[in-house]
């Protein structure tokens, strides 16, 4: 991680900023590759946060379907 410092507007102080390097997200990519497959097997059917090939737009069109065939979300949803 390359960590670069940026002046605060206003303030003579400094934030931290990290820029990933090239080696960096190799290793990340590489550590998805394996983990993913691993944790999707264990996601709920109903899960569509931070997946992949899976969205917000995803979630909203099997709300749209659940409530257009009059299932009750309470039993869909784990709440």
């Amino acid at each position: 991680m390359r960590r670069v410092w940026i002046p605060k507007p206003g303030s003579a102080e400094k934030t931290a900023f990290g820029i990933p390097t090239v080696r960096d997200r190799v290793v990340q990519a590489a550590l998805r590759h394996v983990l993913e497959p691993i944790w999707e097997r264990d996601f709920a059917e109903q899960s569509y946060g931070f997946r992949p090939n899976r969205g917000c737009k995803d979630a909203l069109g099997r709300v749209d379907q659940l409530l257009k065939s009059g299932i009750h979300l309470g039993r869909w949803m784990r709440i």
